[in-house]
């Protein structure tokens, strides 16, 4: 299939996503026994059902926060039709290394609903941006008010936290530095660029730079509009993503709490900070394999007992992924088979 000029062999990733998340659960049951199983069983019906609600709060809330960043673009589509665009990207996301399709796929439904591609991608990025922003905003507060959670979590996890910390930084620099010096940023982008495709050898290096200048000239239009006429929605398209991560990071409580795990709530956030960070970054389509086997060793600290993890990190995943990529996977079939509309100039 070609999105956005892209071809993505959603066969082959999918194959990959359902292959190496079977074999994640083929190692849990080969180390662990039918005792993980038992464990999964004894999941508590009520929260099972808070895990349900849960899940479609998240997809929701996160589905509105992209819903605004829209609007605050100057487009107006339904809902439904960001609702689309946002489980697309779960799905593709869920299937691409590094979720590298998941932002493809979104623009893609959008497009197909008469958005302009480049307004859709100024919406996908600042809703990352917005993302990344409440991620390790929360994170730091919470080691702020409580010092002695980030010793707590080991050495290695906390080395994972402190360098995904410097890429934040690294990303809020860039960030700020596009709003207050946007003409000394496009000269840092185009030369950057231009030396990346000539390393690549591209032939249309000057083509894709211009391009990607462009995008840049939109991108500013845009923070004027984020920034000013439209203030309103970019504070409440932050407060839905906060209300997202928190959704996010409550389901892995919700799961400990239902096979009756005690933890401390905020130390739990903590790893699904660093989880969700792995996540961006694993190579392996939506993170399978890597998600699983991140989860069962970071978790060791507060479920020493190696089924009751596995059951935990299954449940986890269920109700964080899995879930979401089914219903995803569902909604984006019916999305690319419906007529399209025609796009709007922008």
């Amino acid at each position: 299939m070609e999105i956005a000029g892209r071809k993505i062999n959603v066969k082959r990733g999918l194959e990959l996503f359902i292959g190496i998340t079977a074999l994640s659960i083929t190692l849990f049951l080969i180390f662990t026994g039918v005792e993980m199983i038992r464990y999964m069983l004894s999941l508590k019906p009520r929260y099972l059902a808070l895990l349900i609600s849960l899940s479609l709060s998240m997809w929701v809330f996160s589905a509105l926060k992209f819903h605004l960043l829209l609007l605050g673009t100057g487009e107006r589509v339904s809902f439904w039709r960001s609702f689309q665009a946002f489980m697309s990207n779960l799905f593709m996301g869920a299937i691409t290394p590094s979720q590298t399709g998941g932002g493809i796929a979104q623009m893609y439904v959008l497009s197909r609903g008469g958005v302009p591609l480049s307004k859709a991608f100024i919406a996908c990025a600042t809703g990352a941006g917005l993302t990344m922003l409440s991620l390790f905003s929360s994170a730091l507060v919470i080691i702020a008010l409580n010092h002695s959670l980030l010793f707590e979590l080991g050495y290695a996890l906390r080395a994972a936290f402190i360098f995904a910390a410097f890429f934040f930084v690294f990303f809020l620099s860039a960030f700020a530095l596009a709003i207050a010096k946007m003409d000394l940023f496009k000269r840092m982008v185009g030369v950057g660029a231009l030396a990346i495709f000539k390393g690549l050898r591209l032939r249309r290096r000057i083509t894709y730079t211009k391009r990607i200048l462009r995008t840049l000239n939109l991108f500013t239009e845009c923070v004027k509009l984020y920034t000013t006429t439209h203030r309103h929605l970019t504070v409440l398209a932050l407060l839905l993503s906060y209300i997202s991560l928190a959704i996010y990071c409550f389901i892995a409580s919700a799961a400990l709490y239902g096979l009756g795990v005690r933890h401390k709530v905020l130390q739990v956030f903590l790893i699904q900070v660093v989880l969700s960070f792995i996540a961006y970054f694993s190579p392996s389509p939506g993170a399978s394999g890597v998600a699983e086997g991140g989860s069962y060793l970071l978790m060791a600290g507060i479920i020493p007992n190696p089924a009751l993890r596995g059951a935990y990190t299954l449940i986890w995943r269920l109700f964080t992924s899995y879930l979401g990529v089914t219903v995803g996977g569902l909604i984006f079939t019916h999305a690319v088979n419906v007529q399209p509309k025609p796009k709007r100039s922008g």
